[in-house]
Formats: structure tokens, sequence, C-alpha cells
């Protein structure tokens, strides 16, 4: 009897595991090809949200809707530290990227709710959020369009296309959109004190409401120090630049939303 359900587990996994998996692929709601196919389905679903949402406002108000080629280099790299450190793996840009059975077994384990250590953890993190905005539902479709963005985009391509594409709210999608409308600057601009309590807002936290209505700075400050604190230990800043950047009061106070 154990030997055959030991045939019966080894057929499911050697034959209709595969077959599933490629008719998923084949089926998924973006084609995923290529870093190419990545960009242009992206593209096309963020412009057209943003232009649904620009037009509505008076023509001196609107922002411009254009998506950007991501590419790491031009982000302000405190930014993409915390927002590294912060989903989980600090080194995550020092390191090799993750490939071959490791991934693979990383992958599979993730079907079952399993996440195994490791590096490799946050590139799919990471790949899964591309995929989601790819139009992925299900975990199977999220498993298999994640594995193809994976394969597409190297690790920095991975960072800087989660971070470019992220939706936040209605029409507010992308790192220079998130801290426009929460912080009223570019990232570039942002002190060490803003680059915390925009990283509060933004995954794995997800305290965007909360920062946008700033309805309760003293916890919203909270927040933000415990990030600071965060980014001391990880050695992104001083210890002693995030303690006087604790000392600050919390940004949304002063920015007027429109």
């Amino acid at each position: 009897m154990l030997i055959l359900l030991g045939l019966l587990v080894a057929i499911t996994v050697g034959l209709v595991l595969p077959a599933v998996w490629l008719y998923t692929a084949a089926n998924l709601p973006t084609s995923v090809e290529s870093a190419q196919d990545i960009e242009i389905a992206l593209r096309t679903t963020i412009e057209s949200e943003r232009g649904g949402v620009e037009t509505k406002k008076p023509a001196k108000e609107r922002q411009p809707t254009e998506f950007k080629h991501p590419e790491l280099s031009k982000l302000p790299q405190r930014v993409v530290e915390v927002y590294v450190a912060e989903t989980g793996c600090p080194t995550l840009l020092a390191s090799p990227k993750e490939e071959g059975m490791a991934w693979t077994k990383r992958v599979l384990a993730s079907l079952i709710n399993r996440q195994l250590q490791g590096d490799g953890a946050c590139e799919l993190i990471l790949a899964r959020r591309v995929a989601r905005q790819l139009g992925a539902k299900s975990e199977f479709q999220l498993a298999v369009a994640a594995d193809r963005v994976h394969q597409f985009l190297s690790r920095q391509e991975l960072v800087a296309f989660d971070l470019e594409s992220t939706d936040h709210a209605r029409g507010v999608i992308g790192l220079e959109a998130v801290s426009k409308r929460l912080l009223g600057k570019r990232p570039s601009e942002l002190t060490v004190a803003e680059t915390a309590e925009l990283q509060l807002a933004m995954p794995p936290h997800g305290f965007y409401e909360e920062v946008d209505r700033c309805k309760n700075a003293s916890l919203i400050k909270q927040g933000r120090d415990v990030i600071l604190k965060k980014m001391a230990d990880a050695q992104i800043v001083t210890a002693d630049a995030a303690q006087s950047a604790s000392n600050q009061p919390v940004r949304c106070l002063q920015v007027r939303k429109f």
C-alpha cells in the first residue's frame, strides 16, 4: 500500500504538476515571455489607470502619466536600502540571484504556504508583487507568473520594477507618486525621518491610508521611529542620524492634500 501511495505521488509530481504548470503559464492574464513583455504590460496598465485619474483633474493640477523604464540606479539609494531591508533581506543586492533547484524548491514550497529561508525569499516576494500587477490572482497563477518574472528580471530589476509598479491607491502608482502624495516631495528630496515615514506607508507595512490621512500623528511617529532604529541597526544611517530624525515631527502633518 505504501509503495502504491509513493508511486501515485511520484506520478502526480512528475506528470500532473508539470502539465498543470505549463497550462497555467500558457493561460496567464498577461503573457510573460521576456522582460520586455513585463514592462509593456505594466506600462499599459499603469498609464491607463493614471490617465483615468488625471483627466478628471483641472489641467493645471494634472501629473504625468508616463511609466518610465524602472532603473534601480536612478532611485535614491537610502530609500532602496530601507525598502529591501524591510522586505526582510538587507543583503539582497549584495549576493547572487537564486537559481536552479534552490529556486524551484522555493516556488513549490510556496504552493503549500511554506517560506524557505534565504535571500531568495525576498526575490519571491518581489516577483509575486510584480506578478500581481500583471493580473495573476490565484495562488497557482501567482507562483507560475512569479517564476516567469524571476526568470527574466535580475535582482536589481526585481526591486526596481516592484518599487515603480506598486499600486498604493487609485492612480498613486510607483515610488515618486506615493512620495509626492504623502510627503509632498520627490523621493530624492526626503530626509532620513521622511524616508522612514514613507516606508511605513509601503510594503510590507502598508499603512498608506493612515499616513495619507495623518489622523493619528503620534502612532505614525512611533512606527516611523521603529523603522529609524532598524535603519541604524542595519547601518543604513548612523545611530546619531536616526536619533536626530526621531526628534522631528512627522511630515504628513505639513502636507496639504488636494
